[in-house]
């Protein structure tokens, strides 16, 4: 017989080698929620910070404009949910769990624990874009409808305590996160024409051929499971979740496939775009238009 979807299966979990006390908390509490989400947020702002410090003494890091600098430590802790996101998501994909038992209603603490950790995060990107537009008189429109979104669908599924199974599913879509940190980073280390970057955006590209696989993947199991989903998920759940596959599917994942493959045969960084008659340098590479 199979386990009832909240009841605890140790052996599945693996937030356990996180440390074992984390399967000892009621994820359902709003109190172990905000702990979890401010905790999150804590983390990735002192990551921020001591990546920072470690790579200040660089030569590359120092030639940077300051909004650079800033970009450069928003990549290396991008790269590290990037991570951990993947990591759980693909344990969501592959290995049988409540998730599997119960689509729409299915909970673990270990996907738990991940949706609350991924609003920090997104609280995080969310804090860092609008310090940074109101330093620099900016205004950063789609990577703000992103990263609020995200926030959005996040919250949601923690509050609804539904649709935790196709969340999770979908975070293995930032398998792209760290690569993309790793070009950028490399682009303005000087390194664009090195084997190196070449070898890291050959990844990349493959990445978001990858992403278009789980996306299908998810479609298929919403068309094997339409019934209990069309049923038994909260519409709010429902309408978010899906607005957000469907905007990853058929939007995001083909334009950021386009642009990496264009950047493959020309290494720039289109993050700090000029123009022609004002060239920004990517360590040895001339950025143009």
């Amino acid at each position: 017989m199979a386990a009832p979807v909240t009841t605890l299966v140790e052996e599945e979990e693996i937030i356990q080698y996180l440390h074992p006390y984390l399967l000892t908390l009621n994820y359902e509490k709003y109190a172990v929620k905000l702990l979890v989400i401010f905790t999150a947020l804590l983390l990735f702002s002192t990551l921020f910070l001591v990546s920072w410090i470690i790579f200040s003494p660089l030569a590359a890091f120092r030639s940077l404009r300051i909004k650079e600098k800033i970009f450069w430590n928003l990549a290396v802790v991008r790269a590290v949910f990037g991570v951990a996101a993947s990591v759980i998501g693909a344990w969501t994909i592959f290995t049988h769990t409540n998730y599997h038992r119960d689509i729409v209603f299915g909970q673990t603490a270990t996907g738990s624990f991940t949706m609350n950790a991924t609003i920090g995060f997104f609280l995080f990107e969310c804090i860092a874009l609008i310090t940074s537009d109101i330093i620099f008189h900016s205004f950063s429109c789609l990577l703000h409808v992103h990263h609020m979104f995200c926030t959005i669908v996040a919250a949601v599924v923690t509050l609804s305590e539904a649709g935790y199974s196709l969340s999770l599913m979908s975070l293995s879509l930032e398998m792209s996160t760290p690569f993309s940190a790793v070009c950028w980073i490399l682009l303005k280390s000087g390194m664009g024409s090195t084997k190196y970057w070449l070898i890291n955006q050959m990844i990349l590209l493959h990445t978001f051929h990858l992403r278009s696989v789980v996306e299908c993947y998810i479609w298929w199991l919403t068309f094997k499971e339409w019934s209990i989903i069309w049923k038994s998920m909260p519409w709010i759940t429902f309408v978010t979740g899906y607005t957000a596959l469907a905007l990853f599917t058929f939007i995001a994942t083909p334009y950021w496939g386009y642009k990496k493959t264009l950047q493959l045969a020309n290494p720039v960084d289109w993050n700090f775009e000029s123009n022609a008659r004002n060239p920004v340098q990517n360590g040895h590479t001339t950025k143009l238009e």
